[in-house]
C-alpha cells in the first residue's frame, strides 16, 4: 500500500514538460522546398493532345497500346479500353461512360472498365491542361 502511495505522489508532483506547439503555417525552414511531379505524371504531360487519340478508333487502339507501354495502364485496362472502343457508338468519354454502366456486363468488368474510364479521364485532363500552357 506504501508503494502504491509513493508511486502516486511521484506521478502528480512530477513537472510535465510540455514542447512548444508546432506552428503548421511555419515555412521557415522549407527555402529549398521544390514540386517534383512523378515519372507517370511526366509521361502523361508528354503524350499528345486529346484530338488525336479520339480522332477514329485506330489511333485510340494505338494511344491505349502507348499507354501500356509507357506503363500508365495495365493489360486489363487496356482490354477494358478496347472493348469500350469496339462497342461504343461515339469515341468520348459520356459513350464510354454509359456503355460502363450497362446492365449487361458482369459486375467485375464493370469495375474494370469503370477504373479504366477514370484513368483515361485523368489523362484527359493532365493534357489538356498541359498543352495550354
Amino acid at each position: 500500500m506504501m508503494q502504491i502511495k509513493n508511486t502516486l505522489f511521484k506521478i502528480f508532483t512530477k513537472k510535465y514538460h510540455f514542447k512548444k506547439p508546432r506552428n503548421f503555417f511555419d515555412i521557415e525552414g522549407l527555402d529549398g522546398d521544390i514540386f517534383t511531379p512523378s515519372m507517370a505524371y511526366q509521361k502523361i504531360q508528354n503524350l499528345q493532345p486529346k484530338e488525336e487519340y479520339f480522332k477514329d478508333k485506330d489511333s485510340f487502339l494505338h494511344f491505349t497500346n502507348r499507354l501500356e507501354s509507357d506503363n500508365l495502364i495495365d493489360g486489363n485496362e487496356k482490354i477494358a479500353l478496347h472493348f469500350l472502343a469496339q462497342k461504343s457508338p461515339h469515341l468520348d468519354m459520356q459513350s464510354f461512360d454509359s456503355l460502363s454502366k450497362h446492365s449487361q456486363i458482369n459486375q467485375k468488368m464493370q469495375k474494370i472498365l469503370e477504373s479504366s474510364i477514370r484513368k483515361l479521364a485523368m489523362i484527359e485532363y493532365i493534357t489538356s491542361h498541359s498543352a495550354q500552357g
